[in-house]
């Protein structure tokens, strides 16, 4: 619960400053609304599943107590980091046409675009 909430307040952050960045962009300003949308439902999506995970909830800590456990954690684990990596390529992506309209240098854009390229490590 504690990633999945730092994980959206990261990626929201990274879409705000985007929206800062490229206010001018009519089709950016969009996308950046898009995903902060999906985001905050993936997120809200993710924190209900856990919630609703184990009755009593205390037994998703402490599995000696009485009760239940309705999920595969692996399984929602897997989904729920597999939909971060989607939004980090789209986050990673939204900013590469703006560079390439950039008047500079071919190598300069490009060496650009490899440090944006990095943020995928």
């Amino acid at each position: 619960m504690v990633w999945t909430t730092s994980v959206a307040a990261i990626q929201i952050s990274l879409l705000c400053f985007y929206l800062r960045l490229f206010h001018v962009i009519q089709w950016a300003r969009y996308a950046c609304y898009v995903l902060i949308a999906l985001i905050v439902g993936w997120y809200v999506s993710t924190m209900i599943t856990w919630f609703n995970s184990c009755h009593p909830f205390p037994k998703f800590f402490n599995p000696a107590l009485a009760g239940k456990c309705n999920i595969d954690t692996h399984k929602v684990c897997s989904a729920t980091g597999f939909m971060h990596i989607g939004f980090d390529v789209f986050i990673l992506l939204i900013p590469i046409p703006a560079i390439w309209n950039l008047k500079m240098a071919l190598k300069k854009r490009l060496m650009v675009i490899g440090v944006l390229g990095l943020g995928i490590l």
